[in-house]
């Protein structure tokens, strides 16, 4: 016997499509920041491994030519012979001080200049001779511990190591 005035439910109603909508849009809301951060990451470990390949590469350079080279591109015994690219959203440099008594290079990756900067925190990397690490903001204030903290963590599991 079937039961008269009742049909079979055959699909959502209108509530169930809103809460769906819903909790879609607040698995959005909390994805999009977290890929965010996570792209600024990458992009400030990319910077940061480039100016340590430099680092290492003026070292060995120190060691066979007794200086420090300002050419990254141009070959031994001129340049140190890398090729970094662009190292993404950085523009990379380095800076050679020959000053008797204050032999010394400071390798930076500077954020390239946008209509609208993607990370105003880390606006700057710097890397000197002895390791000595610093970072600045848009602004120019000192963001050393912020920006290099975890850096290369964030690069050894993108790698899996």
């Amino acid at each position: 016997m079937q039961k008269v005035g009742r049909r079979a439910a055959s699909g959502l109603t209108l509530i169930e499509g809103l809460i769906g909508l819903v909790i879609a849009g607040i698995l959005v809301a909390v994805a999009i920041p977290a890929f965010h951060t996570r792209a600024l990451r990458v992009r400030r470990a990319d910077a940061v491994e480039a100016l340590e390949r430099i680092r290492a590469a003026e070292e060995r350079f120190f060691l066979e030519h007794n200086r420090y080279s300002a050419q990254l591109a141009a070959a031994p015994p001129q340049g140190l012979g890398l090729s970094l690219g662009e190292a993404g959203r950085y523009a990379l440099g380095i800076e050679v001080s020959e000053a008797p008594g204050a032999i010394g290079f400071n390798a930076h990756a500077r954020l390239r200049q946008r209509a609208q900067p993607e990370d105003p925190t880390c606006a700057s990397f710097t890397v000197n001779q002895n390791g000595v690490r610093s970072a600045t903001d848009a602004v120019g204030a000192d963001r050393t511990d912020e920006c290099w903290r975890g850096v290369g963590r964030t690069r050894a599991r993108l790698r899996g190591t």
